[in-house]
């Protein structure tokens, strides 16, 4: 039994088909040159900043508070341990003089930054 959808090959000539006519392809128009141009740089003066009331009151609040929650933070938490351990305040002066020693710290640091911002600035 063979399979009708397998032909063997004969001899004879092969029919040639037409090639179909490909239509011309249309002239496209010439690409158009763009330029493009950057808007100037928008440049902001330094004394812009200082009359910005807003700006000013969240300045003094994180400088006040980057020195005030340590030194409050460090004098409870040693008024804390000192109750539970039954302690006289020693816990709590060592954790209030850590505390200011690290306010200070973290506010000169902030203090710093600001001023590397505004230097930068002008």
């Amino acid at each position: 039994m063979t399979d009708s959808r397998f032909t063997q090959p004969t001899d004879e000539p092969f029919e040639e088909q037409p090639v179909p006519e490909v239509p011309a392809s249309p002239e496209l128009p010439p690409v158009p040159e763009m330029k493009i141009e950057r808007p100037p740089e928008k440049t902001r003066e330094p004394s812009s900043d200082r009359g910005n009331p807003a700006l000013s009151f969240g300045i003094a609040m994180s400088v006040s508070t980057s020195l005030v929650v340590p030194i409050v933070a460090g004098a409870l938490g040693g008024a804390w341990l000192d109750n539970r351990f039954g302690t006289t305040p020693i816990f709590a002066l060592i954790l209030l003089l850590l505390g200011v020693v690290i306010g200070f710290a973290q506010m000169f640091r902030l203090l710093n930054r600001l001023n590397r911002e505004e230097e930068r600035k002008r």
